[in-house]
């Protein structure tokens, strides 16, 4: 009889959500700890991307950049692209953070209402930047329309061309 290694059955038992909720609770300790908060980001950030973007929506930035959703304009104009977030990831951990009690289901709720990855031209990029929105969401933003500085910013997108990731517990 073959002996599985304890640690490879209780990693693979977990969910990706569990490893998320493992770096939320890590960042608020070291905030209280003393870390500054955006250095305590980090670890969270990483997570984020390792564990949602390229585990749960399978769009590694990398390997599968032709997966990632187009603006209308990068779609039409087959120039360079920048990968970003719709809602920067700052604001999206800021709102993790936020939580009073995070847990499977609230976390995984701000994640699949406001995570996206888009492709973006330059010239859009620069947009954001030039409104005040490349690190922000606008100040009237209701925190539920995961395109809101975009549409400020006069980028517009397919929203049919971000499915919602897939689900586990």
């Amino acid at each position: 009889m073959v002996k599985k290694n304890s640690e490879t059955s209780t990693k693979a038992e977990k969910g990706n959500i569990d490893f998320i909720l493992f770096a939320l609770k890590q960042t608020h300790e070291a905030i209280a700890f003393g870390f500054t908060k955006n250095e305590s980001r980090r670890n969270l950030k990483t997570a984020l991307d390792q564990y949602w973007q390229n585990k749960e929506m399978r769009l590694s930035g990398i390997n599968q950049k032709d997966k990632i959703p187009k603006s209308i304009s990068a779609q039409e104009n087959h120039g360079k692209t920048n990968v970003e977030h719709a809602v920067p990831i700052k604001v999206i951990i800021d709102l993790l953070l936020e939580l009073e009690a995070p847990n499977k289901h609230n976390v995984r709720d701000i994640l699949q209402k406001l995570y996206r990855v888009c492709r973006v031209t330059e010239e859009e990029h620069k947009k954001l930047r030039d409104v005040g929105l490349r690190y922000e969401m606008p100040a009237d933003w209701n925190k539920s329309d995961p395109f809101a500085r975009y549409k400020v910013a006069g980028i517009f997108v397919n929203y049919e061309d971000f499915p919602s990731p897939a689900t586990d517990s």
